[in-house]
């Protein structure tokens, strides 16, 4: 599972509970911490100001009414201008919705991290224990919480899965969203997401019924029609062909979903192995470990890496690609 962390003056800005993440960064712990102590320990307990901006002209200073700086309290950096209406949640106060759910037992702490120099920080929580969808398919089940400071993202609490044969993030979501919350940084976000809180004292039920999906995934073998279905309808190709059209590219991604299902020694479980829930995971290992990203340095690629799979445009892609493989297999 790709997690990634920023640094701060030389010091990695995350925690992990027990067994480090893949990259094998961050503070490890044997046991879990609160929120608060989790900020603490991965340096996030930093606080975020709205400042006033402004401009001069001709030597006299004028405010700019309309919108406002975010900035770091403990560093000065500024993480991104904001609209008038924008209230800002704090790291420490964000967290408290999964606080109140560990009161109850179902939830402890695995990692907490912030990204783009703190512009975005999330936390990581197990719940309830592992479960197995056969005797040799483990998955952890996650309520992930995610804060911006810049502006660009809701507040956002979601139910996701964890592959632990591989870390792939399936990141499953309900046709109707249920498992999904989010929140925009205004005034009544914390009314609204008193009622998240209230909601996700469901997940116990709501996880249930994502591993049911999963059961009737591994109950369906995918044919090699199925499977070509699958590619041509994720991986499309363009309508107009032309010189300029680089169908290298499509047909590379093609044929590594296809590798992935097929030969990939982590496909050859139980559950997995020619399966629909196969399928699925092999489309997932492609988004979490092997589609291209750019960034300056690796950390940079591995961090931009992150943000697309939980909060950008991969997570929605390995959403439709479920979707996708439950019509095709008719599930």
């Amino acid at each position: 599972m790709a997690h990634e962390i920023t640094e701060n003056n030389g010091i990695h800005e995350a925690f992990y509970a027990g067994k480090p993440p893949w990259h094998k960064l961050g503070t490890v712990v044997e046991e879990a911490q609160t929120s608060a102590e989790a900020l603490k320990l991965a340096h996030l307990d930093w606080e975020v100001e709205k400042l006033p901006i402004y401009t001069y002209w001709e030597g006299e200073r004028k405010n700019i009414l309309t919108h406002f700086s975010n900035v770091r309290k403990d560093n000065g950096n500024i993480l991104g201008v904001v609209g008038g209406k924008y209230e800002v949640l704090q790291n420490v106060d964000a967290f408290k919705i999964v606080d109140s759910l560990i009161e109850t037992g179902e939830v402890k702490y695995e990692s907490v991290g912030s990204l783009k120099n703190g512009r975005n920080v999330w936390l990581l929580a197990q719940l309830k224990k592992d479960d197995f969808l056969s005797n040799d398919e483990p998955i952890r089940n996650y309520l992930f919480f995610a804060n911006s400071h810049d502006g660009s993202k809701s507040i956002t609490a979601m139910l996701t899965n964890v592959r632990v044969v591989c870390w792939n993030t399936l990141q499953y979501a309900l046709r109707n969203k249920e498992n999904q919350f989010k929140f925009k940084h205004t005034s009544n976000m914390m009314l609204k997401i008193d009622k998240a809180k209230e909601a996700l004292g469901f997940v116990n039920q709501k996880i249930d019924k994502i591993h049911e999906t999963y059961h009737n995934l591994i109950n369906r073998d995918i044919s090699s029609n199925q499977l070509t279905e699958f590619i041509e309808k994720m991986f499309p190709l363009p309508v107009v062909l032309n010189e300029k059209t680089n169908l290298t590219r499509t047909e590379n991604m093609r044929k590594q979903i296809v590798k992935n299902f097929e030969e990939d020694p982590m496909q050859q479980t139980t559950a997995a192995k020619g399966t629909a829930y196969g399928l699925f995971n092999a489309y997932t290992q492609y988004i979490d470990h092997q589609v291209s990203v750019h960034g300056y340095d690796e950390r940079t690629k591995d961090e931009n890496r992150l943000f697309s799979s939980w909060l950008g445009n991969n997570g929605e892609k390995k959403r439709n690609a479920l979707t996708s493989i439950r019509e095709i297999v008719g599930v």
